[in-house]
């Protein structure tokens, strides 16, 4: 919850109207504070969260079904995320008297928006269970880094298209606390942000399965050799 709310916090402080200079640079310079913020982030909670800001990643994980999370902690950090996505966003407002949240660019629609979402949400799970997940990069020391610069060149990709956010909790929590202190609506495209990054997850992990073969193989043998540990036991 901590580190979702840091992280909403830094995309906040980064997503207001520019104030000087060139718009586009403004942006882009935005973005990429985000990833270096994701990176800090990354290395300070992996140790003490396995670093779960986003419920994407995290449904991710739980889709290659490699006992790495639980059904149960899934859903446990999904809700978490959500509340510090909102705390993010409070602070936001605390400091600039101002509310934000991704939206849907002028010159884009609901359908390459949602598009956006799927293919960026696709390539940052991916990301996260290659380099963070698997056996053969177990314990490197640059896993932070690749996360945290893939969502930087992401959001410069396709911030102008979908708001760029590949991650459901971003999505939700500024909007409801704008639509609380505006006392407005939700945002009427909230959903893509939802819809978006879980189909982009699930065919992430559905990818890993396909290209890391041996991670599920090693699996299997763990399995294989606690069975016959559990029946050498029981005997």
């Amino acid at each position: 919850m901590v580190g979702t709310a840091m992280l909403v916090f830094i995309i906040g402080m980064n997503s207001g109207p520019a104030v000087a200079g060139d718009a586009t640079v403004i942006k882009d310079v935005g973005a990429i504070a985000i990833g270096f913020g994701l990176v800090v982030l990354v290395f300070l909670g992996g140790h003490i969260s396995g670093a779960h800001y986003n419920p994407a990643v995290t449904i991710g994980i739980l889709l290659t079904m490699r006992s790495k999370i639980s059904v149960v902690k899934s859903v446990g950090y999904v809700l978490t995320q959500v509340l510090g996505s909102m705390l993010g966003a409070l602070l936001v407002y605390a400091c600039t008297g101002r509310t934000f949240g991704p939206a849907i660019g002028s010159d884009a629609t609901i359908g390459t928006a949602l598009t956006a979402e799927i293919i960026s949400t696709f390539m940052l799970v991916t990301t996260v269970l290659n380099v963070a997940t698997t056996e053969a990069q177990e314990d490197n020391s640059f896993f932070g880094l690749a996360i945290g610069f893939t969502v930087a060149s992401l959001a410069i990709s396709v911030g102008s298209i979908s708001g760029g956010a590949f991650n459901p909790a971003v999505g939700t929590g500024p909007h409801f606390i704008a639509a609380i202190i505006n006392k407005t609506t939700p945002y009427y495209a909230m959903w893509i942000y939802w819809v978006g990054p879980l189909i982009g997850a699930t065919i992430g992990a559905l990818f890993f399965r396909l290209t890391n073969v041996q991670e599920y193989k090693s699996l299997a043998a763990y399995e294989e050799m606690a069975a016959a540990s559990a029946n050498l036991v029981t005997h």
